[in-house]
C-alpha cells in the first residue's frame, strides 16, 4: 500500500473470523485502516461462520 491511502472494509460478525489473519498482517505491518462490522448472532461454537437461526 501506498503511504497516506484510505482503507475501509465492511463485514458481517460471521466475515470478521474470517479476516482475523488479515488483521494479523495490517497490525504487523503498522497500515491504517477502519473495519466496519455489523452484528448478527453467532452459534454457540465461535469459530463457526454459519449463524444460529435456523
Amino acid at each position: 500500500m501506498e503511504a497516506g491511502a484510505l482503507t475501509t472494509t465492511y463485514t458481517a460478525s460471521q466475515g470478521l473470523l474470517l479476516k482475523v489473519p488479515n488483521m494479523y498482517k495490517i497490525a504487523g505491518e503498522l497500515l491504517p485502516g477502519v473495519i466496519h462490522v455489523s452484528a448478527h448472532s453467532l452459534p454457540v461454537q465461535a469459530l463457526s461462520i454459519f449463524g444460529d437461526h435456523q
